[in-house]
C-alpha cells in the first residue's frame, strides 16, 4: 500500500488545464493545454488562443498533482500565502526554525531554500535549520520498500515482544510518545525508540495530573495577587521550590535557544518529579492541613505560582495534557512575571529574566546536604524494618554544614518520616540507647533510637544481604566484561560498591558498640 500522503488528494494539483473548442478562430486542432492559476484565468487564455467567445472553450483540470519533493518545495510559500491578506504586497514566512530528518536534506531542505529564495523575493524561508536523527525501533532503521525487518528476524523480533509485552503494547497517548523522543538527544544519528519510557511518561502525565488536583483541592478561590501573597512564605522550602523553578526556567530557555530539547525535557522531568512532586507537595501537607495561617496562605501563593509556571514550561513538549489541566486549574495569578491568560497557546512563556530574583544557589546546595540525610535516614528505616515506627533520630555533624542543614528540620521530619531530630556537634551529646548508625559522609553519624525492635537480629539481617550485594558486585566488577561496560556505568557500580562496604563497617561498629 502507497503511504497516504503521496494519494492525489493531499498534493499540490498540477495548475494546467486542457482547454478545447469545436470550431478554433485560428488554425489549431482545437485543444491546447494552458498553465494558470485558477479555471477562469485558463478559459480567458484559452479564448485569447483559439480567437473565440470565452463561452465556447471546454476545459478539464489535470487530475495529477506535482512531483512529492516539488510539492513539498512549496510548503513554504503555500503557508505564506496563507496568511496573505488582499492588500498585502507580502507575508513573511511563517517559520523561523525547520526541523527534519538529515536524509531528506537534498530532497526537501535545498529545494525549499531553493523555491523561496526564487519566488520569494530573495528571502530565505527559514533561518535556523535543526537535523533530527532517524527513528529507530531495536536499533535498526525502517525501510518503506524492503520493510523493518527480513522474515526471520521479524518472527524473532513478534517473539521477544510478545514476551515483554503479552497484553500488546500498552496505549500511551500523544504527549507521551512526545516527551519520550525529545527525552533523547534528537540531533544525535540514531534515536531509538523506548516502549518503557513511553509507559514511563504517560506516567509523568499522570503525576502532573494528581499534582494540579492536589493543588486545586487545596486553592478552592483564585488568589489574586500572587505577589503579595508569596511574601507570607517564610519557610526555606518555600524558597527553595521558587529557586529551583527559577533554575528550571532557565535551563528550558538555554535548551530551547541551543534546540537541545533534551534538555529542557530532563529539567522539567527532575523539576515535577524530582521537586515539587516528591518534595514540595509532601512539604506543604502538615501546613495545608492546620490552621488557617499566614504561612498558609503563602504556602498556597507558591503552589499557584509554581502550578501556573510548570505548566507553562511544560506546554510546547505536552500541549494536549498540559493545557487541559491549565483551563480546569483557571487560575488567575496576577503577577508582573506571570501574566493571567485564557489558554497556553497565548500565554508568555516564561523567561529567565523575570524570574532571577527567585534564584538562591546557596540555599540549593543546602538542601542538597538535607536531602542527603533524609535519604540516608530512609535506608536506615527500611533495613531496620521500621515501617510506620517513627524513631527519634540524633545527627553528629561536626562542622557548621550541620547548622546550614537543620534549617529543613521540619522538611527532613516530614519526609523521612521520623519523630524528632536534633543536630549535635559531638558523640557526647547524644542521649543513651540510640543505635549508631551511617551518615552520609564518612564524618557525620546518625544515632536512631529503636529501642523497641530487636535491634541485633535486625542488624544482622541487613549485614548478610549488604554482604550479599557486595559479592554480587565484587562478582561484576573481576569479570573480564567489566572493562567493555560505559565508564559512567562502572563509575556507578563502583560507587555502589564503596557505599556498601562504608555501611557494612559502620553497622559492624554499632554491634560492637552494642556488645561493650
Amino acid at each position: 500500500d502507497w503511504c497516504l500522503s503521496r494519494q492525489v488528494w493531499w498534493g499540490h494539483p498540477v495548475p494546467a488545464f486542457e482547454c478545447r473548442v469545436q470550431n478554433p478562430g485560428r488554425k489549431t486542432d482545437g485543444k491546447r493545454w494552458i498553465a494558470a492559476e485558477t479555471a477562469a484565468q485558463a478559459r480567458s487564455k484559452a479564448a485569447e488562443w483559439f480567437a473565440v467567445p470565452e463561452q465556447s472553450v471546454v476545459i478539464s483540470p489535470d487530475t495529477d498533482v506535482l512531483d512529492t519533493w516539488f510539492s513539498s518545495s512549496l510548503l513554504p510559500l503555500a503557508l505564506a500565502s496563507m496568511r496573505r491578506g488582499p492588500n498585502d504586497a507580502q507575508t513573511p514566512y511563517p517559520l523561523s526554525m525547520m526541523e527534519t530528518g538529515k536524509d531528506i536534506l537534498v530532497f526537501w531542505v535545498a529545494r525549499m531554500m531553493l523555491m523561496g529564495m526564487a519566488l520569494g523575493q530573495g528571502v530565505m524561508p527559514f533561518q535556523d535549520l535543526v537535523l533530527h536523527g532517524l527513528d529507530l525501533e531495536s536499533s535498526l532503521r525502517q525501510n518503506k520498500a524492503e520493510g523493518l525487518l527480513n522474515e526471520h528476524e521479524f518472527s524473532a523480533a513478534l517473539a521477544e515482544q510478545n514476551a515483554a509485552f503479552p497484553s500488546g503494547i500498552p496505549v500511551c497517548g500523544a504527549d507521551a510518545l512526545r516527551l519520550t523522543l525529545l527525552y533523547s538527544d534528537v540531533k544525535s544519528d540514531r534515536v531509538r525508540i523506548d516502549v518503557d519510557r513511553a509507559r514511563a511518561m504517560a506516567a509523568f502525565a499522570n503525576k502532573i495530573w494528581q499534582a494540579t488536583r492536589f493543588v486545586t483541592q487545596h486553592n478552592p478561590e483564585p488568589i489574586p495577587s500572587a505577589e503579595t501573597n508569596l511574601e507570607r512564605a517564610k519557610r526555606p522550602i518555600d524558597a527553595w521550590i521558587l529557586s529551583q523553578l527559577a533554575s528550571t526556567v532557565e535551563k528550558c530557555d538555554v535548551g530551547l535557544r541551543n534546540y537541545d530539547f533534551h534538555v529542557a525535557v530532563a529539567a522539567l522531568y527532575e523539576f515535577w518529579y524530582g521537586a515539587f512532586c516528591d518534595v514540595y507537595l509532601e512539604a506543604c501537607k502538615s501546613v495545608l492541613w492546620g490552621p488557617e495561617c499566614d504561612v498558609k496562605i503563602g504556602v498556597r501563593a507558591v503552589l499557584d505560582v509554581c502550578l501556573d509556571a510548570g505548566l507553562r514550561l511544560l506546554f510546547p513538549f505536552m500541549p494536549h495534557v498540559t493545557d487541559e489541566l491549565f483551563h480546569r486549574y483557571h487560575r488567575r495569578c496576577g503577577a508582573s512575571f506571570q501574566p493571567p491568560c485564557e489558554s497556553l497557546i497565548r500565554a508568555p512563556y516564561p523567561v529567565p529574566e523575570k524570574w532571577k530574583q527567585f534564584e538562591n544557589p546557596d540555599l540549593d546546595a543546602a538542601f542538597d546536604e538535607a536531602f542527603k540525610l533524609i535519604e540516608v535516614l530512609r535506608k536506615h528505616k527500611l533495613g531496620l524494618k521500621l515501617g510506620k515506627v517513627r524513631p527519634d533520630v540524633a545527627v553528629v555533624w561536626p562542622n557548621m554544614a550541620g547548622h546550614v542543614v537543620a534549617q529543613f528540620r521540619d522538611v527532613i521530619v516530614d519526609l523521612a518520616k521520623v519523630n524528632s531530630l536534633e543536630f549535635c556537634l559531638a558523640e557526647a551529646d547524644v542521649s543513651s540507647g540510640f543505635l549508631l548508625l551511617a551518615g552520609p559522609y564518612p564524618d557525620v553519624n546518625v544515632f536512631m533510637n529503636v529501642e523497641r525492635l530487636n535491634v541485633d537480629e535486625e542488624i544482622a539481617r541487613r549485614l548478610v544481604n549488604i554482604q550479599k550485594d557486595l559479592d554480587g558486585l565484587k562478582e561484576k566488577i573481576n569479570s573480564k566484561k567489566f572493562s567493555k561496560i560505559v565508564p559512567s556505568r562502572r563509575l556507578q557500580i563502583e560507587k555502589k560498591y564503596a557505599a556498601l562496604e562504608f555501611e557494612r563497617e559502620q553497622l559492624a561498629a554499632a554491634v560492637k558498640m552494642q556488645k561493650s
